[in-house]
């Protein structure tokens, strides 16, 4: 604001007779005490201006602090923004290849290739995806281990890939196993079904 000083009042003090710019010092009080005082013989309050601009200083350190902080986190939100549009995108491509394809019946013109496949009734090894997923406390795996299997074990891996927890499979057919995670921290987590030292499938779980 600006204001003038008192020069009638207090002639002795040689204030300056040009028009000043300042802050009201009675509302700096009640904010900042430590850079205003009252003169009781002025009977008024007086502010000493070095000191906010200290104040000031860091204040805008700080702001400066947590527009930073912003800029960052914008940063990774349009990195993660990117990812997705170009994940999108190789969706719509995959799309429309599956629909071309079923146009030009294949693709491939007149040409036509055949297969053939014989089906039997064998017990194949099966890792099904835990439920519930995500889990809070526990969850189960359904897993189907064939009779020939000699060794089969489920390995459980945290978010960096080290193992946590090994667990043999004895049993042979269908079987659950019953996890139980409450000590775990937030996150993903993996399993992977080993049978006869071969990697058979490896799946997600998430813990909440």
């Amino acid at each position: 604001m600006y204001y003038d000083y008192d020069n009638t009042n207090f002639p002795n003090l040689n204030f300056s007779t040009d028009r000043q710019v300042g802050l009201i010092a009675q509302n700096v009080d009640s904010v900042l005490t430590e850079v205003t005082q009252y003169d009781s013989t002025l009977q008024a309050f007086t502010m000493d201006y070095s000191r906010i601009n200290a104040l000031l200083i860091e204040a805008i350190k700080e702001q400066q602090n947590q527009i930073d902080s912003m800029n960052v986190l914008v940063a990774i939100q349009d990195s993660i923004n990117t990812d997705l549009e170009d994940r999108l995108v190789t969706l719509e491509a995959c799309i429309n290849n599956i629909g071309l394809c079923n146009n030009n019946g294949g693709g491939n013109g007149n040409k036509i290739s055949s297969q053939s496949v014989m089906l039997e009734n064998l017990m194949a090894i099966v890792l099904d995806q835990n439920l519930p997923n995500p889990f809070a406390e526990s969850t189960q795996i359904n897993y189907v281990i064939p009779d020939d299997v000699l060794n089969a074990k489920l390995l459980f891996y945290d978010m960096s890939g080290r193992i946590i927890n090994e667990v043999n499979i004895y049993e042979r057919g269908n079987g659950v196993l019953t996890v139980y995670g409450e000590n775990l921290e937030k996150g993903i987590y993996t399993y992977s079904l080993i049978a006869d030292g071969k990697l058979i499938a490896t799946k997600k779980m998430v813990k909440k």
